[in-house]
């Protein structure tokens, strides 16, 4: 029954990146009252002080784990029975555990076994289709994708939606779990079977999520540092091509009205790529006529009329507010 009521609903896992400034009791317990604020469903919570923490404070399902770095196994989550055992005396409904075939303390069995008879449901974390069967053929109520991609070789930046609809033909009682870090990832999770969907990192994890943005932003603005407005202004048409590097992203072609003068011709460029406002960092002008010292002559009035040394660096600069 405890599983039909998380149909399609969220679970967000409350973990601080260790040793980090959330990485305390009160903050956990704050993090996963907001995300029962917010919708979720239910809560994964890492420890038994947290997990002590967090109980008193909600009637809502909570996920119960233990991660221990151990020398003689890579197995992390829930390594022993005696923890399986604290999580659910301490008031966790679900209890996770590495399923995994590696060299573990605890077989696979003996945990669920020990979970159930605590009268609590047994939340296997896979990393294979190969995971999930044993652990289902052991009693386990639950399979996620917890653990694909985190058992050696270098991690993906995806979720493994490949082995949540796989795992789909073995059980309803799918977990999406691992690098979900979108609302449209969520959703596609539940399009390819998952039962439910845990989110941890993208809403607890202020480290990682700022990480992403602050990343986003330097390459951008990188990109942007390398960018720039190109103008050709010639004796019939004006062209201008946002610029990337050896790359035109976008190009425009206007008239050169004979009848203007360099201002206007500036001004119609700006407005036509008002768009591109942004987008570069510089503009760079080629004209008809000779250049010095940043002002404009003509070399053959009779092609375009300009009067001479007319400060086109200057005129660029003001109008478009940037470096030319």
């Amino acid at each position: 029954m405890l599983l039909e009521t998380l149909k399609h609903r969220l679970i967000v896992s409350c973990q601080p990146v260790p040793g980090g400034p959330m990485d305390n009791p009160d903050s956990v317990a704050a993090f996963a009252l907001a995300a029962l604020d917010g919708g979720a469903a239910a809560l994964r919570i890492e420890s038994l002080p947290y997990l002590k923490a967090v109980r008193p404070r909600t009637r809502a399902p909570i996920v119960g784990i233990i991660k221990r770095d151990l020398d003689d196994t890579p197995v992390r989550i829930t390594p022993f029975l005696a923890d399986a055992a604290d999580l659910a005396e301490a008031g966790a409904d679900i209890v996770a555990f590495d399923a995994t075939s590696r060299t573990r303390p605890a077989s696979i069995a003996d945990l669920i076994a020990l979970i159930h008879d605590r009268g609590k449901l047994a939340m296997a974390d896979c990393s294979s289709l190969e995971d999930a069967r044993a652990a289902l053929a052991a009693g386990a109520d639950c399979i996620g994708s917890t653990l694909s991609g985190y058992t050696g070789g270098p991690i993906p930046d995806e979720p493994d939606f490949a082995l949540i609809a796989a795992m789909r033909t073995l059980t309803p009682y799918v977990i999406a779990e691992g690098r979900i870090k979108s609302p449209d990832q969520a959703a596609e999770a539940l399009r390819r079977g998952a039962h439910t969907v845990v989110v941890g990192s993208a809403i607890t994890r202020t480290e990682h999520v700022t990480s992403w943005f602050a990343d986003a932003v330097s390459r951008t603005a990188n990109a942007l540092d390398q960018s720039a407005l190109a103008i050709d202004i010639g004796g019939t048409k004006t062209l201008a091509a946002l610029v990337s590097g050896h790359r035109v992203i976008e190009e425009i072609q206007v008239p050169t009205d004979p009848s203007g003068n360099p201002l206007s011709w500036i001004e119609t460029i700006a407005d036509a790529t008002s768009a591109w406002r942004g987008r570069y960092a510089a503009v760079g002008c080629a004209v008809t006529g000779f250049v010095e010292d940043g002002n404009w002559s003509a070399l053959n009035k009779s092609t375009l009329s300009i009067p001479d040394r007319f400060p086109l660096v200057k005129t660029l600069r003001a109008v478009f507010g940037l470096p030319a």
